[in-house]
């Protein structure tokens, strides 16, 4: 746990794309994970996040999904992502205010890796990312 609160060195490597449509979200997940080494990709709706993918997807190591954004929402962007060859080993962690049984239920039947309640804690969020990078290594 330790290590989830601490810049690490070995976080330098690996980027996360983070999408929300809520700026201050997005801003505050960068800072946190900036802080502890991350680089980071930024966007605010699925279809803005699947553009990025396309470029990038060689170089992203992680996906922080909103479920609730407008043009494309979480569930679906999950949908194409693991529906596409070059996509689908993209760990993917979604978040969302008010989380119920059914949104997480249909997420782990999409494919995503995580869910992680909105709002949520510096540690909380380290913690989620690095325990789903560890267990690929």
């Amino acid at each position: 746990m330790a290590q989830a609160q601490t810049k690490n060195v070995q976080n330098e490597s690996k980027t996360i794309l983070i999408c929300d449509d809520e700026k201050d979200i997005v801003d505050i997940s960068k800072r946190i994970l900036n802080w502890a080494g991350y680089k980071t990709i930024t966007c605010s709706d699925g279809q803005e996040l699947l553009e990025n993918v396309k470029k990038l997807h060689d170089k992203i190591d992680l996906i922080l999904l909103d479920v609730r954004m407008p043009v494309l929402d979480g569930h679906r962007t999950l949908e194409i992502l693991k529906a596409t060859n070059e996509f689908k080993k993209i760990p993917v962690v979604l978040f969302t205010v008010g989380v119920c049984n059914k949104d997480i239920q249909k997420g782990r039947e999409l494919g995503a890796d995580a869910y992680l309640p909105k709002p949520f804690s510096a540690r909380g969020l380290l913690t989620y990312i690095q325990d789903i990078l560890n267990n690929l290594n």
